[in-house]
């Protein structure tokens, strides 16, 4: 039979996957995955999600503190660090329990004591998308994190991979009925100006956006932004080329 303590646990996880669940997009997901992870988890006092980019570099969509964004932005520079060894590594958890004493990081860690950062927990955030991730929790002092502390962490962020997961889906869906609608904008727009046929417009986007090697929601935006013909347009003209 569970204990209080494992029953009082089981329904504080189970109101914060719910609390994540109910958000209504990746960003806001995201910042309420650090909120609640600060909470939830016993000894963390700051928390951030970090991506891992194409190019290398480390993106922190969010923070409870703009130390997380320090620490990300210092493992980038010196090349070294928790958060760049677990994502190679692809390890569910990784403790540095003591920043003083951690010897396989050794300028990161004098980083981070500076930052007043005495312990850190590093969480896997798996993906379908193969998008590289972890939730990172921080604490003031050393040895915060315990065997019980961890394992809340670890369910934590299995219940935050989940809502992350259903948030992009919602996101996605959202952006292709977003596009839908701009890109029926801009063929009407085409359509009335040139006196050609529904087809013929969208082929003109079509076209644009093949030859410009551009999205096509983004050709077609600024269609409606601009007027300006398709076949008048310049890649390096766009602000967002690829549409995101």
């Amino acid at each position: 039979m569970p204990s209080s303590s494992e029953t009082e646990l089981a329904a504080l996880l189970a109101s914060r996957a719910q609390t994540l669940q109910n958000q209504t997009s990746v960003a806001r997901t995201l910042q309420e995955v650090v909120d609640l992870a600060a909470t939830t988890v016993e000894g963390a006092d700051f928390a951030g999600v970090t991506f891992l980019g194409q190019d290398g570099r480390f993106d922190s969509r969010a923070y409870t503190a703009t130390l997380v964004m320090q620490l990300d932005e210092a493992q980038y520079k010196l090349g070294e660090g928790p958060c760049q060894q677990e994502m190679a590594d692809g390890d569910s958890l990784r403790y540095i329990s003591d920043m003083s004493a951690e010897l396989r990081w050794p300028r990161f860690t004098e980083r981070a004591r500076t930052l007043g950062v005495g312990s850190m927990l590093v969480c896997h955030l798996p993906s379908p998308s193969g998008t590289i991730s972890s939730l990172n929790l921080y604490s003031v002092k050393s040895l915060a994190f315990d065997a019980s502390a961890q394992n809340v962490a670890a369910i934590y962020a299995a219940h935050a991979t989940v809502a992350l997961s259903n948030a992009t889906v919602v996101d996605n869906l959202a952006k292709a009925m977003d596009s839908r609608q701009i890109i029926g904008e801009a063929t009407g727009i085409l359509m009335e100006r040139y006196r050609v046929t529904s087809p013929q417009a969208f082929d003109m986007l079509v076209h644009a956006s093949q030859t410009m090697n551009v999205k096509l929601r983004v050709v077609a935006r600024q269609v409606t932004k601009t007027g300006i013909s398709p076949g008048a347009m310049r890649a390096h003209e766009f602000d967002d080329p690829i549409g995101g």
